[in-house]
């Protein structure tokens, strides 16, 4: 969640945003929203969330986990191929806390006339919501409210598993162990441990046979 206008042209306070990080822990995380079926249970939980401020906006960052199972597996693998990459949040919202982006009343008061979507001149009316009640669930969905919303690994848990991958990497290449380097020859030595190839040699310089040659 951010503190931007979303598809539904509301738009959550920075304060809001806060009462959503000290409420997601412990919510759970769910598929599409929906929980009417039996397979509809959670597959996570969230554990931890805060705020951080990302390329101009204030957002929510929560973590969540998963037991290993053959249905998390799935989830898991396609959350990593980057087919389910957004999530979406289920909140009550605090009625009193709702004012129009444009005059700052009610929006649902008698004072307030402003249609959320249309423009105002150079402005587009929205309803700004300033405080929630609860947070029900988060859940992961392949397109969120919000824009932007992304499912991402953590910095420690990224470089953990790449330094895995460099070990994993570093076993498979073939460990090719050097011929040993043999000692330049000394030819004196060589002569004295066997004489016999250079006698043979200085006997038989004057032809392959060792006889010598006539004119």
């Amino acid at each position: 969640a951010n503190d931007q206008p979303d598809a539904y042209d509301t738009q959550f306070t920075p304060r809001a945003l806060a009462q959503i990080a000290t409420m997601l822990p412990g919510s759970p995380v769910l598929r599409n929203h929906s929980a009417m079926q039996s397979d509809d249970l959670p597959v996570g939980i969230w554990f931890k969330a805060w705020t951080e401020n990302r390329a101009d906006a204030a957002w929510v960052v929560g973590r969540f986990f998963m037991v290993r199972e053959p249905l998390t597996e799935s989830v898991a693998l396609r959350m990593d191929a980057g087919i389910i990459r957004e999530v979406s949040l289920s909140w009550w919202m605090d009625r009193t806390a709702l004012t129009c982006s444009i005059c700052g009343s009610d929006p649902f008061g008698d004072k307030c006339d402003h249609v959320p979507g249309d423009k105002y001149g150079e402005r587009t009316c929205g309803t700004i919501m300033g405080a929630v009640e609860s947070v029900e669930e988060a859940s992961l969905v392949w397109k969120g409210g919000q824009y932007g919303t992304s499912i991402e690994m953590p910095d420690e848990v990224q470089a953990e598993r790449m330094t895995l991958m460099q070990r994993i990497a570093r076993k498979r290449v073939k460990q090719v162990t050097p011929a040993p380097v043999e000692p330049e020859g000394n030819a004196m030595q060589a002569w004295w441990d066997n004489p016999r190839p250079a006698m043979r040699a200085w006997f038989t310089a004057a032809g392959d046979t060792g006889k010598e040659t006539k004119a």
